[in-house]
């Protein structure tokens, strides 16, 4: 589960059924820094919104991995494609897909 404050109910809405990628920031602004971690890759799987909608509460079915990897390493994949990291994007282009989630070496679903 990840939480998302806003301001506004204008303010972006992730939908049920779309891949995202958490980054845990530690910065006082809430934007990532370079050594920022990304968590793998989720899908969403339902979303709760808090009276007045200042607070959105995701739920995710997400990968597991043994990598690390930083908010520096997904910018260095983006450069490959002369593209900067916009988190208010939605990317569809295979190729760019395909570069980060080859940030994570070893990622696979687990079912106990």
């Amino acid at each position: 589960m990840f939480r998302q404050d806003v301001e506004s109910e204008d303010a972006l809405l992730y939908a049920e059924g779309v891949h995202v990628i958490p980054i845990y920031t530690t910065t006082k602004s809430g934007k990532p820094s370079l050594k920022s971690v990304l968590s793998t890759p989720a899908l969403v799987l339902s979303r709760w919104a808090s009276p007045g909608f200042t607070t959105r509460y995701y739920f995710l079915l997400r990968q597991r991995s043994e990598d690390d990897v930083l908010f520096s390493d997904l910018k260095d994949a983006f450069s490959e494609f002369g593209e900067s990291v916009d988190l208010d994007t939605g990317y569809l282009r295979n190729s760019v897909i395909d570069a980060v989630l080859g940030l994570w070496t070893d990622l696979h679903w687990v079912t106990t």
